[in-house]
């Protein structure tokens, strides 16, 4: 798989994203993601699914995986 290396680390560069899988049906769904190969994953907190996505990284071995969830500039403003 195409990887792309950021800060010394490669990471592959298709993400399976997990936008508009509700939390209850998310972890099967991420579980055979990770079975077929993924190792990149794309969520976000306003999906709300992370403790899905959490359990089904969690129920796999302990290969190299990466979560990448975008920079919520409305969660992470600079206290002034």
């Amino acid at each position: 798989m195409d990887t792309i290396i950021t800060r010394d680390v490669s990471i592959p560069r298709l993400g399976f994203g997990t936008f508009r899988m509700p939390d209850g049906g998310c972890q099967p769904v991420v579980e055979s993601a990770l079975a077929l190969g993924y190792r990149h994953l794309d969520t976000a907190a306003m999906y709300e699914n992370q403790d899905a996505v959490g359990a089904a990284i969690a129920a796999l071995p302990k290969d190299p995986r990466y979560v990448t969830p975008p920079f919520a500039t409305d969660r992470n403003a600079p206290t002034l």
